[in-house]
């Protein structure tokens, strides 16, 4: 029960965000340190349509949770 509702609340979460970045055509700012690389830190921007794709992978575990399939491995 609460998986679904963790579900549920970070898909629409990611959805409304995506789509509120899409129509204001923003982007997520952020900066990180790359390790492999052994430089500063580097720049990293997200989209919307990234983060649209992403909440349709977690729509699809909520799919799978909901009717209580097993993925196969």
């Amino acid at each position: 029960m609460i998986t679904k509702i963790v579900l549920s609340l970070i898909t629409a979460f990611l959805f409304i965000t995506g789509v509120f970045l899409i129509i204001t055509n923003k982007e997520i700012e952020g900066n990180f340190y790359d390790s492999t690389a052994g430089r500063g830190w580097v720049h990293n921007s997200i989209n919307g349509y990234f983060l649209v794709l992403i909440s349709i992978g977690f729509l699809i575990a909520l799919i799978f949770v909901i009717k209580g399939k097993k993925i196969k491995p």
